[in-house]
């Protein structure tokens, strides 16, 4: 994509070089005005389309803004000018950024294909519902994500297939696991777990149907190092982002109308190159395990946080947990919906809004 970036401000039938960021909506109205020159990009959402990309020619494209979703005008040209020092194309997302300083090839299909089709999200639960009249303290994790490098990942070049259950290198199974072998994963089925899992909860599952060992681990202290130098306004944000691409299966559509015209356009249904189910299950895992940790006197966890009735300690290390707050008393409704009085609170602290008043159970009055 093509320097220079700015926010869309210009007429739709302008035709000034460089990237513009806009909204999905926008971005079909530009194809309509450039007649269908060129080629296009959009994600499925819920069998839902969404335009993402747009490039009528070599010398101008559009994006959509939601992946960036700058706090200000002034944070939107700092990003975009440090990713131009970099070296980057106008970036699409801040994974984009990550993937710059951090350049690896996914090794063949046969080490990650035992866990295709699996997924890895956020633990979210709740241990209790209802009004809670004791005090309670908000933590969560300093810099989750990148905290969940900083002991390496497995490096899928040195990969090998192996179903021993006690192998001693870092390792990753797909078992059959009875109920109740991790707090985070209670019923009895088939489930992803690694070696720090197996390690950790002591875990015997009921069969081993695929596993993949590894002898050596992917640094990443050089490529925070790199980041935090070339995007100092925003390297937060792609530690936050960065793990989410190896999560996913799905690529964007490409979609291109050649001499068909408008009303037949060409779709090439796109899959993910960096689609890595491994590394999604050791980054997501240390999270959950690190929670687990004090799971005696948590009432509920949300991705890297938790309400605990009792103090933990706390630091400013990557990785320590941090209180965000201290309540006299809560009610809980479920892992996104709990608050104090009538505020209604977000993991991460933040007041969403007001709710009518609640019952001593927790259920709204009506």
């Amino acid at each position: 994509m093509p320097w220079p970036a700015r926010l869309d401000d210009l007429p739709i039938d302008s035709d000034e070089p460089g990237t513009i960021y806009t909204t999905p909506s926008v971005i079909g109205a530009k194809i309509l005005a450039h007649h269908h020159a060129g080629r296009a990009w959009r994600f499925r959402y819920n069998q839902v389309s969404q335009w993402s990309t747009y490039a009528p020619s070599r010398y101008r494209s559009y994006k959509v803004l939601n992946n960036l979703n700058p706090e200000s005008a002034e944070d939107f040209a700092h990003i975009m000018t440090s990713a131009e020092a970099a070296g980057c194309t106008p970036p699409s997302s801040f994974t984009a950024l990550f993937r710059s300083q951090f350049a690896t090839r996914m090794p063949q299909p046969s080490i990650r294909s035992p866990f295709y089709g699996a997924r890895f999200g956020h633990w979210e639960t709740t241990f209790f519902r209802g009004a809670y009249s004791d005090p309670v303290w908000h933590y969560d994790l300093n810099k989750a994500f990148r905290w969940t490098t900083l002991e390496g990942l497995p490096d899928l070049w040195s990969g090998y297939r192996t179903r021993r259950w006690d192998d001693e290198a870092c390792a990753c199974y797909l078992v059959d696991l009875p109920e109740n072998s991790r707090p985070y994963a209670t019923a009895e089925g088939r489930y992803v777990v690694t070696s720090e899992e197996r390690e950790m909860f002591s875990i015997k599952p009921l069969r081993v149907i695929a596993g993949v060992g590894f002898s050596r681990l992917v640094s990443f202290t050089d490529t925070w190092a790199k980041i935090d130098q070339a995007f100092p306004w925003c390297f937060s944000r792609i530690s936050r982002a960065f793990w989410a691409s190896w999560n996913s299966t799905q690529g964007p559509d490409t979609v291109t109308w050649k001499q068909d015209g408008p009303d037949a356009p060409h779709t090439r249904v796109m899959r993910n190159p960096f689609h890595n189910p491994i590394w999604s299950a050791f980054i997501t895992s240390r999270v959950k395990i690190r929670i687990a940790q004090w799971l005696p006197s948590t009432l509920l966890v949300f991705a890297d946080s938790l309400l605990s009735k009792e103090e933990i300690p706390t630091g400013d290390a990557i990785g320590d947990f941090r209180c965000l707050a201290q309540y006299p008393s809560i009610w809980i409704r479920g892992a996104g919906a709990w608050g104090t009085g009538t505020t209604w609170l977000r993991h991460a602290g933040l007041v969403t809004g007001k709710l009518p008043a609640v019952r001593e159970d927790g259920r709204p009055v009506t």
